[in-house]
């Protein structure tokens, strides 16, 4: 059974990175268009699937939250109020109690606190994509400063039940991911800050069997770790409708082929390894040789270089390698659960270290001159048994 390490400390901040100070040449650059305005507005009760998109990608557009964790943002996008305030509003005051964490939309906040001889001084202000009012949320303290618009401001409102919601659901989150990613080699090593930086950049998928989830040729979108189910890598290559001359066996050595090539040829339940899968390509059952003179035309197979199961990764060869394309194609073979790594934020987490953990210790798929010297003698041991059983019936 698999040890579920211990949840992320409580009252951790989940939008620590958005509450710091704006670089001094920062520019927002987003706009209340009227969609999101539409949905920004709409009570949390009624919003739909579509508007908790739109918010979640309107946010997105800010610096500032761009790496709050998926889960985090987009429960905010769907849970919490837009509200607008003119200038000179004060927000909440001296000796409150924090009810709520908020999210600049568009205009300024400012912080004041109130000096020895009641004069107020200001601490700080907060411009859009920045969050206030975190930290009083976490400590559970009345306020000893209060907030005030310093112009016409727009405002997300996040209640501090839902806030405390959103972080229970994130560390939970975190444990599960933490469980697979302990089971990785690459990440043994790591420190747990490290892994749970990991684990908030990872997003969640799912695939029913036998669906492609990456294409050989089509450009790389990141790297996958493996939750649950197993996930078949498969080869294109380019062959011949008849056994080249140059992989022709002597009848004697066919009687070695079948354990030569066996892993190959047959997965555990017995089925051939070149796999037909139709979302890919075409036709990729074995050929006979035609009576015909054989034509020169080579077709395209399919064949399977590997299996993965739970706590192995692919997608990651492309990028190590400085390659733009996938050199091999990833299907389910059963229901998978996987974790997604974008090739954005993958050098942000995966240092130089870890790569050459990952070259040393990845998936050896075989040579594409292995790879046909093995397809040409399955086909060659495939002919040679059929051959066997007509001259067996023939001489009865």
């Amino acid at each position: 059974m698999l040890k579920t390490p211990s949840l992320a400390k409580p009252r951790a901040l989940l939008f620590g990175s958005a509450s710091s100070a704006l670089p001094a040449l920062y520019r927002p650059n987003n706009e209340l268009t009227p969609d999101v305005f539409v949905s920004l507005s709409t009570p949390p009760s009624q919003r739909l699937e579509t508007d908790v998109q739109i918010i979640y990608k309107f946010l997105m557009t800010f610096p500032t939250l761009s790496s709050i964790p998926y889960g985090i943002l987009r429960g905010v996008s769907k849970e919490c109020f837009f509200e607008e305030f003119g200038k000179d509003m004060v927000l909440y005051s001296f000796g409150e109690t924090p009810m709520n964490l908020y999210i600049v939309l568009k205009g300024k906040v400012c912080i004041r606190s109130k000096e020895g001889s009641g004069e107020l001084k200001d601490l700080q202000s907060f411009d859009e994509g920045q969050v206030f009012g975190e930290s009083s949320l976490n400590i559970e303290k009345s306020y000893n400063h209060e907030a005030i618009t310093l112009k016409t401001t727009s405002l997300f409102r996040i209640p501090r039940e839902i806030y405390f919601s959103l972080q229970e659901t994130h560390s939970l989150d975190v444990a599960q991911k933490m469980s697979v990613i302990d089971l990785v080699n690459i990440f043994k090593a790591w420190t747990r800050d490290e892994k749970i930086a990991l684990c908030d950049a990872l997003s969640y998928k799912t695939y029913i069997p036998n669906k492609v989830i990456m294409k050989q040729g089509d450009e790389t979108t990141g790297m996958y770790i493996i939750k649950s189910g197993k996930v078949k890598l498969m080869k294109e290559i380019e062959v011949l409708p008849y056994i080249p001359k140059m992989y022709k066996k002597k009848s004697i050595e066919l009687a070695g082929i079948k354990s030569e090539v066996g892993n190959f040829s047959q997965d555990e339940n017995g089925r051939s390894s070149f796999v037909q899968i139709k979302q890919l390509l075409p036709d990729y059952t074995t050929s006979e040789k035609p009576s015909k003179p054989p034509s020169k035309e080579k077709e395209k197979k399919i064949l399977q270089v590997g299996i993965l199961v739970a706590g192995e990764y692919f997608g990651e060869r492309s990028m190590i390698n400085g390659s733009t394309e996938l050199d091999v194609s990833a299907v389910s073979d059963t229901h998978c659960e996987l974790y997604f790594l974008t090739k954005f934020d993958f050098p942000k987490h995966i240092n130089v270290k870890t790569i050459n953990l990952m070259k040393k210790f990845g998936a050896n798929f075989p040579s594409n001159e292995e790879l046909y010297e093995q397809y040409y003698g399955i086909l060659q041991w495939e002919k040679y048994k059929k051959d066997l059983v007509k001259q067996i019936l023939k001489e009865k």
